[in-house]
């Protein structure tokens, strides 16, 4: 595949406060002018309806950005047994209960997780027999089987 069109564009987060649990962002052109250091070694992209939802491994935070409102939430992913680092993720579509599924990387025992609308996390499937990171995750189209 080759893209011979388009722009790149970086996230720039504008906290509010002394924090940088929520605020506003914007997209900007120049590299140099977004922030990285706030959500270093992203992963885990997920879209849904006006929310792109990202990980980032070494914040161990979960961003929700409302692309129609332009602003941001940060929260920690670290929860119970999910103590490693957060990979990738993956949210259901129209699901009734609103859960983000995550996979775990970072050590031996690295499990799935989730977490419900209410912010609280649970473990899926434990790991403690699988020496490596989860990775793959993917549902079937009718949303009844997990595949890693």
């Amino acid at each position: 595949c080759t893209i011979n069109s388009g722009s790149h564009q970086y996230l720039l987060l504008i906290p509010s406060g002394e924090s940088n649990h929520k605020g506003t962002y914007r997209w900007v052109d120049d590299k140099s002018s977004a922030n990285p250091d706030l959500y270093l070694h992203s992963e885990g992209i997920d879209l849904v309806g006006n929310v792109l939802v990202f990980v980032s491994k070494t914040s161990r935070a979960l961003f929700e950005l409302d692309l129609d409102g332009g602003t941001y939430n940060r929260t920690s992913t670290r929860s119970g047994a999910f103590n490693l680092h957060p990979d990738q993720l993956k949210v259901i579509v129209n699901d009734p209960n609103d859960i983000i599924y995550f996979c775990e990387d970072g050590g031996s025992a690295c499990d799935i997780h989730g977490q419900n609308s209410a912010g609280e996390f649970f473990t899926i499937v434990e790991g403690t027999d699988y020496n490596t990171e989860t990775t793959g995750l993917a549902f079937s189209p009718d949303a009844m089987y997990m595949f890693v």
